[in-house]
């Protein structure tokens, strides 16, 4: 060590900088990392007269009818959307009829279901009578899925999704007509 700038840190950066730049094994020299030195992004802040940063979603149109509903059931939407398949824009009494029939679980709760939203009609307007109702709308949404844990064999675990859906459903006279056009959410038909 006789240099007397052997061991500073000036003379190790001035080293560092003559010696060239190692090759991988395909003979190429790694490209540094596009985010070594950049700062991290900002999140975008609203300007007036720009684009907002979330659209807003419109709210959903209702149709008319007399509506019932319930969240949160204990059953997966795939299994009552069978059913409800072949419920949709039926006549009340065939509706009820055709539910009181099939053996599910999902039927059950579609029965039930769509005699609160007929008793909701008939208690709103006296000059209805059940013959004249159909289910108008019968809309099944996903709710949210509990997760548990399975137990298996040799100490193995695997995942158990308990889903859930929540049910609406719209019940109107017959021959009635819709105030506002384009009323609806494309599941009509």
């Amino acid at each position: 060590m006789s240099d007397p700038e052997k061991g500073t840190a000036a003379a190790r950066k001035n080293a560092r900088a003559t010696v060239p730049a190692k090759e991988n094994a395909r003979g190429t020299v790694p490209a540094k990392r596009a985010h070594a030195g950049t700062p991290k992004r900002q999140p975008r802040v609203d300007v007036p007269g720009s684009k907002p940063v979330h659209k807003e979603r419109p709210p959903r149109k209702r149709t008319t009818g007399y509506r019932a509903d319930v969240p949160f059931q204990r059953v997966s939407a795939t299994k009552v959307r069978r059913i409800a398949d072949n419920v949709r824009r039926k006549p009340y009494v065939e509706a009820m009829a055709l539910l009181g029939v099939l053996p599910h679980k999902g039927a059950r709760l579609l029965a039930k279901l769509i005699q609160s939203a007929a008793a909701n009609a008939l208690a709103r307007n006296k000059n209805l009578d059940e013959g004249m109702l159909y289910v108008k709308e019968l809309l099944i949404d996903v709710g949210p899925s509990m997760k548990r844990m399975w137990a298996r064999g040799r100490g193995r675990a695997d995942r158990l999704i308990k889903r859930s859906c929540h049910i609406s459903v719209v019940v109107d006279e017959i021959g009635a007509k819709d105030v506002a056009q384009g009323v609806g959410n494309g599941s009509e038909g």
